[in-house]
C-alpha cells in the first residue's frame, strides 16, 4: 500500500548507501550498476592513459603553443582557448587505441553526458555509419571514455585515424563515426621493438580503410611486444626517450627533419605524455634546431648520451 514514489525513493536511498552499487545515470536519470560488473577500465585508469609527465616550466614558442592547442590533448588543453563545437574530430593516439578509449578533452566533455553526483556515467554509443548501438562509459577523473575496443578492432582503426563525435538524438547517446575510405596501401611510420630493447621506426606499406592524420599516423604490428617494451622503457629518463624517438623519426625523412606533431604521436607509443613536456624538450635542449614551420632537426654534435 506504500506510495510508488516513496518506494522508489527508499530503494534509491538504500542503493546509495550500499557500496556494492554505483549510480551511473546521466543528469536527470537515476540508474544503478553493480560495481563488480563494471568494466575494469571504468573503475581503474588503464596504465596506458596515466601521463608520466604533465607540466613544464619552459615556455613554448608561439608556434608550438598553437600546435599544442590544435592537438587538444586531454591533459594539456585549456578550455578557455578552445571554440565550442557540436561535431568534433579526433585524431586517435596510441594509448587510446590500445586501451579502447577516447580522450575526454574539454570540448568532448561538453558533448558527453554529465551527472551531478557520480564520476562514472553510463551512456550509449551509436555508429554514425551503421546505426549500431553499444555501451560506453564516461570516466571523468581519468579524463577518458571507455567502450570502443571491439569497435576499433572491427574497423582496424589506425593510430592517427580520424573520428567524428557528436551528440545523438537523446541525452544519453553519442554518435561516433570513423572517417572511412576505400582500402588502399600507404607508406606509414611503423613502430617495432629492437632486439636490444629500443623502440624503432621504419616506413612500411599498410592497408588502411580509415582516413588519417599524416603527421600522426603510426602502425604498430606487435602490440603485445610493444607493451613489454613500454614497461622496460618506464625507467629511461624522459629527455633521453624523446631524443631516441626523435632520431628514429629523423631517419625516415630525406631532410632528417621531424614535425613536432609526429614527435608527440611517436613518443606516446612508448610513454603517455601530453604535448607541452615534449615540446619543452625541443626548446630547452641545445641539440634540437628549428628549421621552419613546426619542423626540427637533431644536432648530434651537441648531444652526449
Amino acid at each position: 500500500e506504500v506510495n510508488t514514489q516513496l518506494q522508489v525513493f527508499s530503494m534509491n536511498y538504500a542503493l546509495r548507501k550500499d557500496d556494492r552499487f554505483d549510480e551511473v545515470g546521466p543528469a536527470g536519470q537515476v540508474l544503478w550498476y553493480l560495481k563488480r560488473l563494471e568494466p575494469e577500465a571504468v573503475l581503474v585508469t588503464p596504465q596506458r592513459l596515466v601521463p608520466a609527465v604533465t607540466h613544464t616550466d619552459v615556455e613554448p614558442t608561439p608556434e608550438l603553443a598553437a600546435l599544442a592547442r590544435e592537438i587538444e590533448d586531454e591533459w594539456d588543453a585549456d578550455p578557455a582557448e578552445l571554440p565550442a563545437s557540436d561535431d568534433i574530430q579526433v585524431s586517435l593516439t596510441f594509448p587510446h587505441r590500445r586501451s579502447g578509449t577516447l580522450p575526454l578533452t574539454p570540448r568532448l566533455a561538453s558533448l558527453f553526458p554529465t551527472a551531478q553526483v557520480t564520476e562514472r556515467v553510463r551512456f550509449t554509443f551509436v555508429d554514425g555509419s551503421t546505426g549500431e548501438r553499444f555501451g560506453g562509459w564516461v570516466a571523468r577523473p581519468g579524463r577518458y571514455v571507455v567502450g570502443l575496443g571491439e569497435w576499433y578492432d572491427r574497423l582496424d582503426m589506425p593510430v592517427g585515424g580520424l573520428l567524428n563525435i557528436r551528440r545523438g538524438e537523446r541525452a544519453d547517446e553519442i554518435v561516433i563515426t570513423a572517417s572511412r575510405r576505400r582500402p588502399t596501401r600507404e607508406w606509414v611510420r611503423t613502430a617495432a621493438p629492437t632486439t636490444d630493447g629500443r623502440l624503432a621506426f621504419s616506413m612500411q606499406k599498410k592497408q588502411l580503410s580509415v582516413n588519417f592524420d599524416e603527421l600522426m599516423v603510426v602502425a604498430v604490428d606487435q602490440q603485445s611486444i610493444v607493451d613489454d617494451l613500454w614497461r622496460k622503457l618506464a625507467n629511461v629518463p624522459f629527455d633521453r626517450l624523446v631524443a631516441d624517438v626523435f632520431r628514429e623519426l629523423a631517419k625516415l625523412n630525406p631532410q632528417s627533419a621531424v614535425h613536432a606533431r609526429s614527435l608527440y604521436a611517436a613518443v606516446n607509443v612508448a610513454r603517455r605524455c601530453p604535448p607541452a613536456p615534449i615540446f619543452a624538450e625541443l626548446v630547452k635542449q641545445p641539440y634540437y634546431t628549428h628549421v621552419g614551420d613546426a619542423y626540427w632537426r637533431f644536432d648530434s654534435s651537441q648531444y652526449s648520451n
